[in-house]
């Protein structure tokens, strides 16, 4: 008979240990096993650079090699790496997250280790505008290091990974001049204020480049009273207050490529001109 239909599989990036460390290297050399052979040490795979979003770990895992003097791999090396900036953590087998996590490298000499992004872009900042963007994106930088035991001493890969971490999707508005906007005494089509707000993640990170609409509700009559421009209760005359409204609009920039949305609503205060001696 003959095969009909179509199978999907899995890019090779996207697979786990297992089968990935028997197909990785079918034709590499018999591993030396001797764990302090090592005279080398660098960054394999595709975790370097990696860009994802914060508070996630990272689906590919970080990997170094570390070969002997012949350029043979070093089976069961003890290789520690350590997160040096942003706040990220190493992830080991049980799920549990570490600072520094120690694990042995395979037949092929490469030792892997998970890792967390971070939560807050604030702790080690680095600004990014991708095409298309009007203004630039403020992520969260890692470097993590590695270095493995050797009879020669330790050995260092020739710089840190570099992990970066950008804002989730924007939950919340909030405003950041001030809570409410008066002004008192003044003609109908005067500038009152400047509204500005700030669209933030479930962990307060400033989102970018994302569209936010505002609009204005009808007037409606309020008694209420700046105490500090009257000088009595009686002198003061009714204004009209209005409400506006700022929403995150479901369309934003590809820069966050984040479909969500969040209100928030402030008060402008003016006085009514038809109530005017």
């Amino acid at each position: 008979g003959s095969l009909a239909g179509g199978a999907t599989t899995e890019p090779p990036g996207d697979w786990g240990d297992f089968p990935r460390d028997d197909l990785e290297g079918p034709y590499s050399p018999p591993a030396n096993p001797d764990p302090l052979a090592g005279v080398e040490m660098f960054k394999v795979g595709r975790a370097d650079g990696w860009t994802g979003e914060v508070g996630k770990i990272v689906p590919v895992s970080l990997a170094v090699k570390v070969v002997d003097v012949d350029g043979w791999p070093v089976e069961g090396a003890e290789v520690t790496f350590l997160s040096l900036r942003g706040g990220g953590s190493l992830v080991d087998g049980d799920d549990y997250e570490h600072p520094t996590l120690t694990v042995t490298t395979n037949s092929l000499g490469i030792a892997r280790a998970r890792f967390r992004l971070g939560k807050h872009t604030s702790v080690e900042p680095f600004y990014r505008r991708r095409p298309g963007d009007e203004h630039a994106t403020q992520v969260l930088m890692h470097l993590v290091e590695a270095v493995a035991a050797s009879a020669q001493g330790p050995l260092v890969i020739d710089e840190p990974f570099q992990l970066f971490a950008s804002p989730g999707a924007p939950v919340v508005l909030l405003r950041t001049d001030t809570n409410e906007t008066e002004l008192d005494h003044c003609r109908a089509g005067t500038w009152v204020d400047t509204i500005t707000v700030a669209a933030e993640d479930q962990y307060g990170n400033p989102v970018s480049n994302v569209h936010v609409h505002f609009s204005v509700g009808e007037p409606t009559r309020y008694a209420g009273c700046t105490v500090s421009l009257c000088r009595s209760s009686s002198e003061c005359l009714p204004r009209m207050r209005r409400r506006m409204h700022l929403h995150l609009l479901e369309e934003v920039t590809s820069a966050n490529n984040h479909r969500s949305s969040a209100a928030s609503l402030c008060e402008v205060a003016a006085l009514d001109p038809r109530e005017r001696g």
